[in-house]
């Protein structure tokens, strides 16, 4: 239990580095967009020649020097070789003020222990007493909120897994962050979480 607790204070500081990070660089962490937006952004994302881009979730925005819209989106990369496994990534696309949009280029998400050995689905694996269990632990720290933006994947049997759910964190004095926390699960309602990564997403965007 002590464990737990330290992964999670470990987890909030990381947090509120990250919301200053992201105000710096001028990023919002935000997880929709206006309606026309989603539509030019979509339609960015295809027709790619080695890849398919299957957008999973937006990350952030913000306001370009051409009086335009920068997005964030993560994006399941599916190589059009199938013999090279999928692949999450950031995708960046630039909405104008005419609402047309353009993909300035995805950087593939690295160092963030989403290897091959992991099965990528946002279809989660986890059970509802599972889910339930963690939503407790996640939301009986102070100070603290944890908005579940998506599902990315897990490796492991159903017996004993581990999870990774991309979270939007929000500390009391910071901006919102973006948090892959990792979670182990066995049978039964049993959820340790093992791990918090900071999404740097004006880091991916250099």
């Amino acid at each position: 239990m002590k464990k737990l607790y330290l992964s999670l204070i470990l987890a909030l500081v990381v947090a509120l580095c990250a919301g200053q990070a992201a105000m710096a660089a001028g990023w919002e962490v935000n997880v929709s967009a206006p309606a026309d937006d989603k539509a030019a952004v979509a339609k960015a994302l295809t027709g790619q020649q080695s890849v398919d881009l299957h957008l999973a979730a937006y990350l952030g925005r913000q306001a370009n020097e051409e009086g335009g819209t920068d997005y964030c989106v993560l994006v399941k990369a599916d190589p059009a070789n199938k013999d090279k496994v999928p692949y999450y990534a950031l995708a960046y696309v630039s909405v104008n003020k005419k609402g047309s949009a353009m993909l300035r280029g995805w950087s593939k998400l690295t160092g963030v222990g989403l290897n091959s050995r992991w099965t990528l689905t946002r279809s989660s694996r986890m059970t509802y007493a599972q889910s339930q269990s963690l939503k407790k632990r996640l939301t009986s720290q102070d100070g603290a909120s944890f908005k579940w933006v998506g599902y990315l994947g897990y490796r492991g049997s159903r017996q004993n897994a581990q999870h990774c759910i991309l979270y939007r964190v929000t500390t009391p004095g910071s901006q919102p962050s973006l948090q892959l926390v990792y979670v182990n699960t066995r049978s039964g309602a049993s959820v340790k979480v093992s791990n918090a990564v900071e999404l740097d997403i004006a880091a991916y965007a250099k």
